[in-house]
């Protein structure tokens, strides 16, 4: 890799009004991407005082380790030489002096088309009773981000393994990206491990990676701890807690959890805060919810852990600096942020000078990404807890206990979903910097994992008229282009285009003649952010094919019976004209001209495409 160095004061070294006391600063590098004509990456950053210089570390391969490059760097702007077509990660660390560390993604008007996910849905029976057409509607939303669902409801009487089986089950039939847990699906707990720092909280803690966990060893014969305060934590062999307070392995399913039971404090039931939070989480996709690009950081800790730091460096990468509120958290329950984070001695239902479950009885919480830290609270399944509590109600979807450990969400900036940044903390073993808490078997998202930072209105009126697809851009769309996907059946969607268009139709003839009868329109846009510049997909649209002239031809019967029997017949004269059937696979079964009568007795039965021309027909073989 070749590098360069330059004198020139960047740009973007403009500061906000940063907290002097906290230890937060102290430990973070503030880091920006800048990208130029030539697509050559440069990565500046706020100079760290007692630094002696910077090591530089990078990996394109966001499973890998770092990449560590040679020497010293004692300037604050760094060149890379070499360009990227993929986004590049960037660690920068102190050298001498307190140690400090920035992470950033960046990427120079990245696109790739989504590729198809898969998600587990486990809701309890009596949350499905209650919200089933809500749910499916969610469900649709999704599949219009290619993701699908698999649903599961939960009955009473399951237990933590009986489920799990479910999960390991389903994903053994087809891996899993996303496990999303709707209401009161048994809890796994799980160690014994004060990871607040007060003894009187050591013991087995929720876990559910334990349910993330495909291939890891989970036992419960060693722990025995029969003293703990609560009885939830107490941990002993045999009583369906497990002995790990580090995860055994690897997470492989990006899991989280919305559950509103027990929270009796507030007015409204489980079933309306689920309703409600369901409801929002499609809103959000399809574009309706907006908030400001801005965040809180209120740390009332002075600890030299520094809690806030994990804030203090993602926001930096995707927020301008004075977007960012170093104020009071409680501003968030008067006026929306897209991220917070407060921080304050906790009890199960409060963090100290942040906000408490009595205060969210009346106020809400307006941010779309929430991360509270405090004792107690972090362990969730408590009556009232303010974890679950500040995700029931206002706009937020996600929560997270960050600061043991912290948590980085930086990858957002570049279109990654929160449930990537969940699978980065807790199989955290070293790529990212957090004095206390790695592996923890505690570590939870609460919300939706498969919520990205941004989200587009869908298009609207896609229709198909004869070879040309077009739509309309929808009413206050900030669209700057559009992806096409195209599928045959039930596969999988697949980009119909080279890439993003800047019209609002596309000539789909070959596609047509290949066969193709379902297309699908989604918005993108270009976001741009100091970590560079992404083009992001929304929620797409579909339409199945029908076009004129094939509506004109069946009405007349062109070819019967259908469904066929042994013989396909084809209605008037066609003299030269090839003929072509396919099976849905688009694989051609047969090939002939100028015929009207066609034997398919040895077909299986199924759906077939018959081509003639530049004509398409669409016929059953019984």
């Amino acid at each position: 890799m070749k590098y360069t160095f330059t004198l020139v004061l960047y740009f973007f070294l403009v500061t906000s009004v940063l907290p002097q006391k906290s230890n937060d600063i102290k430990q973070s590098i503030i880091t920006q991407a800048h990208f130029s004509a030539a697509n050559e990456l440069t990565v500046s950053w706020k100079p760290k005082e007692s630094a002696d210089g910077y090591r530089i570390n990078y990996r394109t391969d966001l499973e890998s380790n770092w990449i560590q490059l040679e020497g010293m760097v004692t300037d604050t702007i760094y060149t890379f030489l070499e360009t990227y077509t993929e986004p590049v990660e960037v660690f920068i660390e102190t050298i001498g002096g307190d140690y400090a560390t920035g992470y950033i993604l960046a990427g120079n008007e990245y696109f790739t088309p989504d590729h198809q996910e898969r998600m587990l849905f486990l809701v309890t029976d009596t949350i499905y009773q209650a919200l089933a057409d809500l749910i499916e509607k969610y469900r649709s939303v999704l599949a219009r981000e290619m993701i699908e669902t698999e649903l599961i409801i939960i009955g009473p009487g399951l237990t933590v393994p009986e489920v799990k089986g479910n999960i390991v089950s389903t994903y053994e039939a087809s891996p899993l990206d996303y496990l999303f847990i709707v209401g009161h699906v048994p809890v796994p707990y799980a160690g014994n491990y004060a990871v607040d720092g007060h003894d009187n909280h050591r013991g087995a803690w929720v876990a559910d990676a334990y349910y993330g966990d495909i291939d890891g060893n989970w036992t419960d014969a060693t722990i025995n701890n029969a003293d703990a305060s609560r009885e939830a934590n107490k941990n002993v062999p045999g009583d369906g807690k497990f002995d790990q307070t580090s995860i055994p392995s690897s997470i492989e399913i990006a899991v989280g959890r919305v559950d509103f039971s027990n929270l009796l404090k507030l007015s409204e039931s489980e079933i309306e805060l689920t309703r409600r939070y369901i409801q929002r989480n499609i809103d959000y996709r399809m574009g309706k919810i907006k908030v400001a690009n801005r965040a809180i950081i209120d740390n009332n800790f002075n600890l030299a852990e520094g809690f806030a730091q994990g804030a203090i460096k993602s926001f930096h990468t995707f927020l301008e600096p004075d977007s960012i509120n170093y104020g009071d958290f409680n501003q968030c329950t008067s006026q929306n942020y897209l991220f917070t984070f407060g921080a304050g001695g906790g009890s199960y239902q409060s963090a100290s000078g942040i906000i408490n479950t009595d205060k969210l009885v009346t106020d809400s919480i307006q941010s779309i990404f929430t991360t509270i830290f405090g004792s107690y609270f972090g362990d969730w399944d408590s009556p009232n807890n303010l974890l679950r509590a500040s995700l029931a109600r206002g706009s937020s979807l996600i929560n997270a206990w960050s600061g043991r450990p912290i948590w980085y969400f930086h990858q957002m900036a570049m279109g990654r979903p929160v449930g990537q940044v969940f699978l980065n903390t807790i199989n955290n073993n070293g790529n990212y910097y957090s004095q206390f808490g790695k592996l923890l078997s505690s570590i939870s998202l609460l919300g939706d994992p498969s919520i990205k930072m941004s989200y587009h209105t869908p298009v609207t009126d896609l229709q198909v008229e004869g070879n040309e697809l077009s739509w309309n851009p929808g009413e206050n769309n900030d669209a700057d282009a559009y992806t096409i996907y195209s599928r045959h059946g039930d596969s999988y969607w697949t980009l119909a285009s080279d890439g993003p268009v800047y019209q609002t139709s596309l000539d789909i003839s070959g596609l047509i003649d290949a066969g193709v009868k379902q297309f699908m329109v989604r918005p993108v846009k270009l976001i741009t952010s100091r970590s560079g510049s992404y083009y992001n997909e929304g929620i797409g649209t579909e339409t199945e094919i029908l076009t004129t002239s094939r509506k004109d031809y069946l009405s007349k019967n062109f070819i019967y019976p259908n469904p066929a029997g042994d013989f396909l017949y084809i209605n008037g004269e066609k003299e030269n004209v090839p003929i072509s059937i396919f099976d849905v696979y688009g694989r051609m079964v047969l090939k002939t001209s100028s015929v009207q009568e066609i034997n398919v007795s040895g077909f299986a039965s199924g759906t077939y495409i018959l081509r003639m021309g530049n004509e398409i027909f669409t016929f059953i073989k019984g």
